[in-house]
């Protein structure tokens, strides 16, 4: 496949690894369970039985895990904004008080 720039995620986990992950309620793990049939790379039994019984991982605990996760991503959100204004205050500044002296803020 010459000419072709795709990037694939692999990811190999043990099977009982993968299955403690999705007792867990391991965020990742469940989106890999709950993936569609036409991104499956390779399907065995031991596969399909997982898949057609992966509603059995989705209890309360999922609700706690997704949300931690959704937290801490806000949390780098968050905290990626912050140093992204802190670096660009000065000029910031500057172009407010421009604006407050009733100067022109261009450049």
């Amino acid at each position: 496949m010459h000419g072709l720039d795709i990037k694939v995620e692999c990811v190999v986990f043990d099977v009982a690894k993968f299955i403690r992950l999705c007792a867990d309620a391991n965020p990742n793990a469940l989106e890999i369970l709950f993936a569609d049939e036409v991104d499956w790379m390779l399907e065995t039994p031991t596969w399909r039985m997982l898949e057609t019984n992966r509603h059995q991982f989705l209890t309360k605990k999922v609700q706690q895990t997704f949300l931690g996760y959704a937290m801490a991503q806000f949390k780098k959100i968050k905290s990626h904004r912050k140093h992204r204004r802190q670096a660009a205050s000065p000029r910031v500044e500057r172009l407010a008080f421009k604006m407050m002296m009733g100067e022109s803020c261009s450049a």
